[in-house]
């Protein structure tokens, strides 16, 4: 079963990005005046691309440092381990990586967007950037718990980097003020 590979680390990662940079997405085309559906629709799609791209690029990058840890095994061991348990584990844990990598940054991704769904277009983006902030600073606190760290500490700066986040895309949209 895959559960037992999924890696706090895309977890994190993963979401991060999703809720980042689609909140980005999402402010900055409400700051150049586009609607509702538009932003929806640009939201979820590089939601989408986000989340393909991760898990991609997290298995790309998984199996070059595996293969490689697997190659030097397999030198000391003088033979292949190629059909072996340490090979088939490895599968699993890249296989576990880029779903976890690539579904977290997708589900973080419609976080910033599910207001637009439902709210009038000015309430979506306070909620969006709001919902976004929450997340990111209850997922600080997993990350401070993970790393037996002050909890408080860790979501203060988690929900911080997502204020500077979205005070500087809309400072700098094209149709930011």
């Amino acid at each position: 079963m895959l559960i037992k590979y999924i890696s706090s680390r895309y977890i994190v990662l993963g979401t991060i990005d999703g809720v980042i940079a689609i909140l980005g997405v999402v402010i900055g085309a409400f700051s150049a005046s586009v609607g509702t559906q538009t932003i929806i629709g640009a939201g979820i799609g590089g939601g989408m691309a986000l989340g393909i791209s991760n898990g991609v690029g997290g298995l790309m990058a998984e199996r070059t440092v595996e293969r490689r840890r697997l190659l030097i095994l397999e030198r000391s061991l003088f033979r292949s381990l190629e059909g072996t348990h340490v090979s088939d584990e490895i599968k699993k844990k890249l296989i576990a990586d880029t779903i976890t990598h690539g579904g977290c940054s997708f589900l973080g991704a419609l976080i910033p967007v599910l207001p637009f769904i439902f709210l009038s277009q000015n309430l979506a983006l306070i909620t969006s950037i709001t919902l976004s902030i929450i997340t990111l600073f209850v997922l600080g606190i997993y990350i401070g718990k993970i790393t037996k760290e002050s909890i408080l500490l860790a979501g203060i700066k988690m929900a911080v980097i997502g204020i500077l986040v979205a005070i500087f895309v809309y400072f700098v949209s094209p149709g930011g003020h």
